[in-house]
């Protein structure tokens, strides 16, 4: 919600509750229904709990979006990010890539560097 009135505040359009809140509403039911689907896909995911998880998945995807919004975050570095989160979730984890993973920036876009 935050981004939204964030994105409002730079581009000069309203942001109300009725035009802003569609999509987190469906975010919220959307992603612990995949992780319940997980679940019964594969037993062994069991340490996965779909309405905390999801939580973290949403809040992660919120906290990346206002940190790109200014610039502070690539859309590249977002994607990464979001799938370390579910990959560290699913345990289905793959190495970083050697630059990645010796990045000091974290691949943040050139108006965060000083």
């Amino acid at each position: 919600m935050l981004g939204a009135f964030h994105a409002a505040a730079l581009t000069g359009v309203n942001a109300d509750p009725d035009t802003t809140l569609g999509a987190p509403r469906a975010l919220v039911r959307l992603v612990p229904d995949q992780l319940r689907r997980a679940l019964e896909l594969d037993p062994a995911l069991q340490t996965i709990d779909p309405e905390l998880d999801s939580d973290l998945i949403l809040a992660t995807i919120s906290g990346l979006s206002q940190g790109m919004l200014p610039g502070h975050y690539s859309a590249d570095t977002a994607i990464r990010l979001i799938d370390r989160v579910l990959d560290r979730l699913l345990g289905t984890a793959v190495p970083p890539h050697p630059a990645e993973a010796t990045s000091r920036d974290h691949g943040r876009g050139p108006s965060s560097r000083a």
